[in-house]
């Protein structure tokens, strides 16, 4: 009967470091959590391995670990450094399996500890950030004891379009463009009814609004909009905002003015 309801791990193919089988981690701490792993790997010879299932189909946690380690052959066969956390949304638990040749350094008291840090998150199925601090948590042990030095996992909200550098770039590369605008004749007869459109100033304030939101809380809006069309907008923005700017900067107004006239003329006739 236990072979009837436990976890069928043949249909679980290792993906990379991070395996988040059920699509539950935004795609900014995926990536974070899986270059930080990749990095641990490289300098420490240590491989980290995180993964997500639905449920564990009755099986206890720490048995469903061992058979995911045993398989998938985590850390090297000669010298066994290798961990695996396994985390089952639905089920609300999470277990661990360490190689025999990492127990002096990720002793099960200290093992214990990670996960009874992470527990809460899964309650709340919050996974970003905890598991983010979890794997720096570990990853800083070994490189303590293996004399290297880790960089933290990267986090957007930290730097990017928003850091005081970018702010005063952007800052020169708008007063430079004004300028440059300012001196192309009949230009300002375009670019005057653009910026007196209240639609005009609508569709910036939305494209601003959500940069912001793409660096601040990424994982939100991540978990939103669908994967794919987040990656686009993620890798693609500057040409999203290009391509609006020109529509905005081509026309006399907005083009929602264009859309609606229609239909404020057949009204002003009707009166």
């Amino acid at each position: 009967m236990s072979c009837l309801t436990a976890l069928d791990t043949s249909k679980l193919k290792q993906q990379a470091h991070v395996n988040d089988f059920p699509h539950e981690m935004g795609t900014a701490s995926h990536k974070a959590l899986e270059q930080y792993c990749l990095q641990l790997e490289q300098k420490t010879g240590v491989q980290l391995v995180i993964v997500f299932v639905t449920s564990l189909d009755d099986e206890p946690v720490q048995s469903a670990a061992s058979k995911l380690f045993r398989e998938w052959g985590v850390g090297s066969k000669n010298a066994n450094q290798g961990m695996l956390l396994l985390f089952a949304l639905q089920d609300k638990q999470q277990g661990a399996q360490v190689g025999s040749g990492l127990d002096p350094i990720l002793p099960a008291e200290f093992v214990a500890g990670v996960l009874s840090d992470i527990r809460l998150a899964l309650q709340k199925t919050d996974y970003n950030q905890p598991l983010l601090a979890a794997a720096q948590k570990i990853g800083e042990r070994i490189a303590k004891e293996k004399g290297v030095t880790l960089d933290p996992p990267k986090s957007k909200s930290k730097s990017g379009w928003f850091s005081p550098i970018a702010i005063l770039l952007y800052v020169c590369a708008a007063a430079f463009l004004a300028g440059l605008i300012s001196i192309i004749p009949g230009f300002l007869k375009i670019a005057v009814p653009t910026a007196k459109s209240p639609t005009t100033w609508l569709t910036i304030l939305m494209l601003v609004l959500l940069a912001i939101l793409f660096n601040v809380v990424p994982d939100a809006v991540e978990s939103v909009l669908p994967s794919t069309l987040a990656s686009f907008i993620e890798s693609a923005w500057p040409l999203l905002v290009a391509a609006v700017l020109l529509v905005l900067l081509s026309t006399r107004g907005h083009p929602l003015d264009y859309l609606l006239a229609p239909f404020r003329e057949t009204r002003g006739k009707r009166h």
